[in-house]
Order: structure tokens, then sequence, then C-alpha cells
């Protein structure tokens, strides 16, 4: 008898031997008409009163056997490698969250307009905390610059108590489509205060709302932010532009380092800079190569004791690699000017 013919069969003990070892039992013990735990002793003998390790749970009415691949699934345990195997048992509560999300997610967009009508004063609440709406602004101007996109995902609540997970997925293994459709339910449908969104007031720092404010709300929020990020992209003389422009002339560039031109107190200085460090706008001279200009551009901006990143944005003039201009600020670079230039000398050395 295999072991497929054995789970499926009414035997509940099937003796096996795997890769030269003493042979071994597998137990099979009935937990309802229609499902089966299996079991394999930890140590030692099953006759001789061995512990049992749970390693899986076969649903009789669709033959699909659930539970730990070491042993169902392997290339070890060839002898009790088994076709019936579907995941393990943390996959099925996983499986469960995910096809909850999916009628989540459908209820959220049919009913996106009532949601943010009815959290409307919740959110003004909630804007009104200054941080709450820097951060929305943060975002949207960091995606701007470095063209990403952050959408608000909605999930239902996957926190449970281990007796409660395990009721869940004993009741999908069953009913799958019941079983969702109740997750989903008790989460959407639940008027107990169970979500929290912060703003500070009278020292609180944490509020409590429903699941449905609760969305409300975030997709107001998500709203403000593409309203702010659209402000950005159709207004090409923003403050950001610059920095927009630099990130995307050196965002698919394959290269270890680039050649920067910064323009500082009317005086141009080129040196090489690592791509990843200007990709991420910070600056810090003790990675510039050339020890002689790196000590030039340290005195360079000796008077800039604070924010020097940000004023490194801002005055690159010219970025090079290859000897292909990638970026340059003409307005910046003011070419008609006679300024004293100093120049890297190991300038082909990392090209």
């Amino acid at each position: 008898m295999t072991f497929d013919e054995f789970l499926l069969s009414d035997d509940t003990n099937y003796k096996f031997q795997n890769n030269n070892e003493r042979e071994k039992n597998i137990i099979k013990i009935k937990y309802n008409n229609n499902i089966d735990f299996i079991y394999i002793p930890s140590y030692g003998d099953f006759e001789y009163g061995s512990k049992l390790e749970f390693i899986g749970m076969l649903e009789k009415n669709t033959r699909k056997l659930y539970g730990n691949s070491f042993y169902l699934k392997g290339s070890y345990y060839k002898n009790i490698y088994s076709s019936l195997y579907e995941c393990s048992i943390s996959e099925i509560y996983d499986k469960i969250i995910n096809e909850a999300n999916i009628l989540l997610n459908s209820y959220i967009e049919k009913n996106k307009t009532n949601l943010m009508n009815l959290s409307q004063n919740l959110f003004d609440k909630y804007i009104s905390f200054d941080e709450n709406y820097k951060s929305i602004e943060r975002s949207a101007i960091e995606d701007y610059i470095y063209d990403n996109e952050s959408k608000i995902k909605f999930s239902v609540d996957s926190y449970k108590h281990e007796y409660e997970t395990k009721d869940i997925i004993m009741q999908y293994i069953q009913n799958a489509t019941d079983t969702v459709k109740r997750v989903y339910d008790e989460y959407i449908n639940n008027t107990e205060k169970s979500e929290s969104l912060r703003w500070y007031k009278n020292n609180v720092p944490y509020y409590n709302v429903t699941v449905k404010d609760y969305i409300g709300v975030r997709l107001q929020e998500q709203k403000l932010y593409n309203n702010l990020r659209k402000e950005l992209e159709n207004n090409p003389n923003n403050e950001y532009k610059k920095k927009y422009d630099i990130i995307r002339s050196i965002k698919d560039l394959d290269a270890k380092f680039i050649t920067i031109t910064v323009k500082h107190n009317d005086k141009l200085c080129t040196f090489k800079y690592p791509q990843h460090l200007l990709y991420k706008m910070d600056f810090y001279e003790w990675h510039i190569p050339d020890l002689q200009i790196r000590e030039q551009i340290q005195n360079l901006y000796k008077d800039i004791s604070y924010n020097k990143d940000e004023i490194f944005m801002k005055e690159i003039v010219k970025i090079e690699y290859s000897r292909k201009v990638l970026y340059e600020d003409a307005k910046l670079l003011d070419k008609e000017n006679n300024i004293q230039e100093t120049h890297d000398i190991v300038d082909d050395m990392f090209d």
C-alpha cells in the first residue's frame, strides 16, 4: 500500500522505512467524518509511548492534504511524499486573509464616495494635526522626485488568538467560500472602535474609530496625496524639479562613480562621487576618492554647518558619466562667466 492509498483508506497506522533508517509509523486519527489528523512519533517507537508530532491533516471530500512540507512534500522522507499535498497550515490562513481582502477591496471600490463623505469631519480633525499633513506632503514630494507611487492598502484584521485561527482554518478546509465571507463580514461590519488614527489632542496620541470610519479617512488621505502629487507634476517650476531631473538622469545608470560639477560661492569644482549616494541625495566629502579634491571640497563647504545635503543638491551644475553629459543646469552654469574651476585628477580612472 502506498502512502496516498493509506491516507484514503480506513487504516490508522502506516509503517515505512526511509533512507535505511529503522521502521517508522504514521498514525491517522479521525477528527470528524471529513477530516483526519496525521501524526508521526517524535522519537522512538510508537508502541513505547513516544510523543506524537502533528504533521498534517487530510480533507477527505476534496482529497487534499495540508501540513508539514518537510515530511509530506520533501525529498528526505521519500516514502511519505504525497501527491495529495496542497500547502502548509500557515498558508491556509494566508489564503483566507487574501481571499477576504479581495471582498474587502471590492466593497471599498463600490462604496468609496460614501465612505469618504461619512468620514469627512473625522478626516478634518485628523488632518488638523500638522504632523499628519506634513507626512502626507513628504510622501507626495518624495514619490514625485523618485517617480514612485504610494497607494494605501486595505486588509482585514489578520490578528486572531491561536484558538480562533485554528477554528477558522478548520472551517475553511470544509467550506472555503462561507469561511472567507464570514471573516470579511466580521471585519467590515464591526461596529466597535477597533482601528486607530493618530493625532494629538489634550495629550491623547491615538483615537480609536470604527473600521468604516478608518477606511474613509485613509481614502481621504490618498486623495490628498494624489492632489499634492498632481500639483507638483503640473508645475514645471516647482522647487523640487531639479531633484526630479537629477534623479531621473542617474536612475537607471549602472555605474559606481559619476562626475559631478558643483558651483559654490561662484566657484566650480568637479569631482568623482558614488552614484548610489547621489541617488539617495546624500553628500559626504569623505567619499570623494581623490584626496586633493576632497580637501578642496571640504574647504569649499566649510561655511556650511547644517543642511549640507540640501545645499549640495541645489548647487549641482553638471553630471557626467563616460564623458557624456547626463544632467546640466544651464542657468547655474552661466557659461559666459569666467569662474575658477577645480578638476578631479582621477577623472578618467572610474569611467
